[in-house]
């Protein structure tokens, strides 16, 4: 031991509280710890006064000769294993990474992250959430959901604990802080029954209003109920829709008058309202 750090002449250095021998080295570990049998082999950090801290640094190049990361170089991963009928598995089948969102220099290190896990009945790791930069629809921050390969979707649950209960997402003004105060808008999933739900969009006239405003409700009926006025643009005459349905919308009567106008399947149009 030197200067507090403990120089390690032998690597790996596995720390073995079983019995039994240890089971064979992952590639390039340096550190092993096997635990004793139905014990959990925990690493405990105390600290007094502060945070624990678990550091994680990269640098491309050599120790002698560093050079900057590079735009998507993993920074830091944690990969999960595990033992199948005959031995463990040969990679990672859960894993967070965080990578360089950027080519690194002194004042430009953007970062984002990764989740990935393994599909049940397979070994293939899959990327299910990317958060931060380098979104894969071209978005340059925020959290992206991805549907696994086999999977018609992804899908973002919220779970509310009884009827009384109400899941939302909620949309809030930064520069005033986290306060619910600053809320700007939600969308909320309202339980009417253990299996009937209301969706409610509500906004605030003003930052400060709490809650916002329910200004529609989908109903679980599938009825639609406005708590303001409907708005839209004049539009040209759309195709007829398709048989038992019907389209309304706003058009100019060519008179510089605003209508309002249905069509029918039989590409029928019947005038409503016109402007007076």
């Amino acid at each position: 031991m030197s200067g507090g750090y403990v120089l390690l002449g032998v690597v790996p250095l596995v720390l073995n509280g079983n019995p039994a021998p240890a089971p064979g080295n992952v590639n390039n570990d340096y550190l092993r710890i096997v635990g004793k049998d139905g014990d959990y082999p925990e690493i405990l950090l105390d600290s007094f006064g502060v945070q624990p801290l678990f550091y994680s640094r990269r640098a491309n190049g050599s120790n002698a000769l560093k050079t900057a990361l590079l735009l998507n170089d993993i920074i830091f991963q944690i990969s999960c294993r595990g033992y199948g009928a005959t031995g463990y598995s040969t990679g990672g089948r859960a894993e967070v990474v965080s990578a360089a969102a950027e080519n690194w220099s002194d004042s430009a290190q953007g970062t984002y992250l990764r989740f990935f896990h393994t599909p049940s009945g397979g070994t293939t790791l899959t990327e299910v959430v990317r958060m931060g930069n380098q979104l894969r629809d071209g978005w340059n921050s925020g959290v992206e959901i991805l549907a696994s390969p086999g999977n018609p979707y992804a899908a973002l649950i919220f779970s509310a604990q009884g009827t009384a209960q109400w899941s939302a997402i909620v949309w809030t003004e930064s520069t005033l802080g986290n306060s619910p105060n600053q809320q700007c808008a939600q969308l909320r999933v309202v339980p009417i029954t253990a299996t009937k739900a209301d969706m409610q969009f509500a906004t605030n006239d003003a930052i400060g209003t709490n809650p916002p405003t329910i200004r529609m409700t989908i109903k679980n009926d599938g009825s639609i109920v406005f708590t303001q006025f409907l708005e839209g643009p004049e539009i040209s005459d759309p195709v007829a829709p398709a048989a038992n349905s019907g389209r309304l919308y706003f058009r100019d009567n060519g008179s510089g008058k605003t209508q309002l106008v249905a069509r029918f399947p039989t590409g029928a149009v019947q005038v409503i309202a016109t402007e007076p």
